[in-house]
């Protein structure tokens, strides 16, 4: 995904993946979504903080004007029961 914004200007890129930026997105989610109003925000293993979602397509409805937006995860039905979003459990 890296390469996808790298070169965009004013564009974000959040990892999920990592445990500040995770834990701020499950803390404050409608904060977390609001957080980023301009250019393009790349959010990645959004998959690990599913009330995200929520918050952005809120967001979205509310601001009404086109923003660009990337969501990269792997879908929960790939993981094993109970594996808590990593895969191998």
């Amino acid at each position: 995904m890296e390469e996808l914004v790298e070169d965009i200007p004013g564009s974000r890129r959040v990892n999920l993946d990592k445990a500040a930026a995770r834990e701020a997105a499950e803390a404050d989610p409608d904060g977390f979504a609001d957080q980023f109003p301009d250019g393009l925000l790349a959010i990645d293993e959004i998959q690990r903080v599913p009330r995200l979602l929520l918050s952005i397509k809120a967001s979205l409805e509310v601001n009404r004007s086109p923003r660009p937006l990337y969501l990269h995860g792997v879908p929960q039905s790939r993981f094993p029961e109970g594996g808590g979003g990593e895969p191998g459990g």
